[in-house]
């Protein structure tokens, strides 16, 4: 019986001694689990945050889900979902090295156009030019050269800008020019300065550039003076081809056979059009310069024509009265 007592003294102790342990491991435990709720309602409160911040941040930028959701979509097409694109691929045009390059650059530009001429204007060697005609260039659109010379007798700041409302924009102070290119000697200076504005971005087309001035210096000399404004307008004619195309250099002549005939020859449209209007003009004016004349058959008494169809006026020739003729007129019996 002893040693049933001493048996039974010792389990008790035992237990005694493992009970603590048993707490101390459940409390722990308790602690790790209140340790895991804690962490994952932090997460979940800083999952919301974030949320919160990200959803707040578009509200400021102005830009809803939908319209990120649209830009996404227009990153995703492809150059080769356009059917001029995917033609090209098959069947490649033969371009030459200046047009691939110039065609590339027009590229870069037309992702961001409103960077790229902040950029280029804020160059420190850009060359003098006007705002919109910096637009032109980058675009690959033909410069008008009479903007370039207005901008030399220009004192006034260039007041130009544009507001956007949503998807419109809307352009103020876009003044005509105030100088018109007329002669040779204009020309030459507005079209200096837009080979320099070229060149500073389109570095490797400065042979190109130099043959055209040449072409048309040519034409200056080959043309009486009188007839410059054909010139003038070949030029202009010349140079919106070239903007509207991509695989035509301005020093492709041969491209410009039917616009020399149309504005250099005497049977050309323009020429003809231009010869017409000035006819027109001179029947009007002789016609006018002779209604403000008296009719002389008129004061002899002879005119078979009434007064609503004689291109002179029936009135007496010497104090233009209408009631009575030159030999009645009582101021010439004065004289």
């Amino acid at each position: 019986m002893l040693d049933a007592h001493d048996s039974t003294v010792s389990i008790s102790a035992q237990r005694g001694r493992r009970a603590p342990r048993v707490a101390a491991t459940s409390a722990i435990d308790r602690d790790v689990e209140d340790h895991d709720e804690e962490n994952e309602g932090s997460a979940t409160s800083t999952g919301s945050k974030r949320r919160r911040d990200q959803d707040s941040d578009d509200d400021e930028s102005g830009e809803s889900s939908d319209e990120n959701s649209s830009r996404v979509r227009r990153k995703a097409v492809s150059n080769l979902d356009y059917p001029w694109e995917l033609d090209e691929q098959v069947n490649p045009s033969n371009l030459s090295p200046v047009l691939l390059q110039t065609r590339k650059l027009l590229v870069i530009f037309a992702a961001d156009l409103k960077q790229a001429k902040a950029s280029v204007r804020n160059a420190p060697k850009c060359p003098d030019f006007p705002s919109g005609e910096w637009t032109n260039i980058l675009s690959g659109q033909a410069v008008d050269l009479n903007k370039v010379l207005s901008s030399l007798y220009q004192l006034a700041p260039d007041a130009r800008h544009t507001e956007k409302v949503g998807e419109l924009e809307i352009k103020f102070g876009d003044p005509s020019p105030t100088k018109k290119v007329t002669t040779q000697g204009q020309w030459t200076i507005a079209w200096g300065k837009t080979v320099r504005a070229l060149l500073f971005v389109f570095r490797h087309r400065e042979e190109e550039l130099e043959r055209y001035g040449e072409h048309i210096l040519q034409l200056f000399g080959a043309v009486d003076v009188s007839q410059h404004q054909r010139v003038l307008s070949y030029d202009q004619a010349a140079r919106n081809r070239v903007a509207h195309r991509r695989d035509i250099l301005l020093s492709d002549f041969a491209a410009f056979a039917d616009l020399q005939i149309q504005y250099l020859t005497a049977a050309g449209s323009a020429a003809t059009a231009s010869a017409s209007s000035s006819t027109s003009k001179s029947v009007t004016r002789n016609s006018t310069d002779r209604r403000l004349e008296a009719c002389r058959r008129y004061n002899l008494g002879r005119c078979p024509k009434t007064a609503a169809t004689c291109p002179y006026l029936h009135v007496c020739s010497v104090c233009d009265d209408e009631t009575h003729v030159a030999d009645k007129c009582q101021k010439k019996s004065r004289n």
